[in-house]
């Protein structure tokens, strides 16, 4: 998971969430890093390619729905706590 943060591909366009602080994101190697208001930090593997790429087209997309419905919930996609 180490050499996973180290190859980070970006942060999408800076928004306003009221339950996400921050996100990064790899379309290379479908992986989210979320970071809640609250200061807990996630790492979400084998997310969605197509959302990572609809998360980065768009700026106005809700971080905290995006989170929810792509990595929280999403198929396939594997949770673990980081901090």
């Amino acid at each position: 998971m180490i050499t996973a943060i180290k190859t980070l591909n970006s942060a999408p366009a800076p928004r306003t969430s009221t339950c996400v602080e921050r996100v990064l994101v790899s379309l290379q190697n479908a992986y989210a890093i979320v970071t809640f208001k609250g200061g807990n930090t996630y790492f979400y593997s084998k997310v969605s390619r197509r959302a990572i790429v609809a998360l980065k087209m768009s700026s106005t997309t809700s971080l905290g729905f995006w989170v929810n419905k792509h990595c929280i919930r999403g198929a396939n996609v594997i949770t673990n706590r980081i901090v």
